[in-house]
């Protein structure tokens, strides 16, 4: 029997982007079935494919997935995630309701329970919030060397920074693609004015050090 889920208390319009090569097949299942069990579902989730060989795109397709192709030699970690929602979210002129917000994963970035998406997405009901980002959680085979990395980079708190006072530096404001949700709107023009939220009590998830 299948696990109840519960319904999400913090709704919006949301879609999924995800580049991959060749995640690996056995990977790539658990994945999607983290995905799948998620209590928010994403409006459309979109696979950025650079060429993948290991039949991981016969997954993504039967998972219902919009698949676009792109070169590995052309990939860029920023510019191919904005051509994709130029491609997508950003382009869509039907009656259909297009998403607020766009959740960048990788392919190794598998959700660590139902209600991550949930958990992410509350950050944006104070609206200066602009983007957020989950904790990085070791997998159960890391290393000790792997495990304090993560504990150190993504510890068990809370916080939310401001472009001000920009003079603590680069790293005081940053967003992991890992798992982070933008507001659509704020893509990229009102991004630099907004505020950012690190969310790591509860939106871990599993991935490779």
């Amino acid at each position: 029997m299948s696990p109840v889920t519960s319904q999400p208390t913090f709704n919006a319009r949301f879609g999924v982007v995800v580049p991959t090569y060749n995640p690996g097949l056995e990977n790539w299942e658990k994945w999607v079935q983290a995905l799948q069990a998620q209590n928010c579902k994403p409006l459309q989730v979109l696979v950025v494919d650079s060429g993948s060989t290991d039949g991981s795109l016969a997954i993504s397709q039967q998972a219902g997935f919009t698949v676009l192709h792109t070169k590995a030699q052309d990939f860029n970690h920023g510019a191919t995630r904005q051509w994709a929602l130029n491609q997508s979210f950003l382009a869509q002129q039907t009656e259909n309701p297009s998403p607020e917000f766009a959740v960048f994963l990788t392919q190794d970035a598998v959700l660590a329970h139902p209600h991550a998406f949930e958990e992410l997405l509350k950050a944006f009901e104070e609206p200066k919030i602009a983007a957020a980002f989950g904790r990085q959680l070791p997998k159960p085979e890391a290393t000790w060397l792997e495990t304090h990395a993560r504990a150190f980079n993504y510890p068990n708190v809370s916080r939310s920074v401001q472009l001000q006072p920009i003079a603590l530096g680069r790293r005081h404001l940053h967003c992991r693609q890992t798992l982070a949700i933008r507001s659509i709107p704020a893509i990229p023009s009102q991004l630099c004015r907004l505020s950012f939220t690190q969310l790591q009590r509860a939106t871990g998830f599993s991935a490779h050090v």
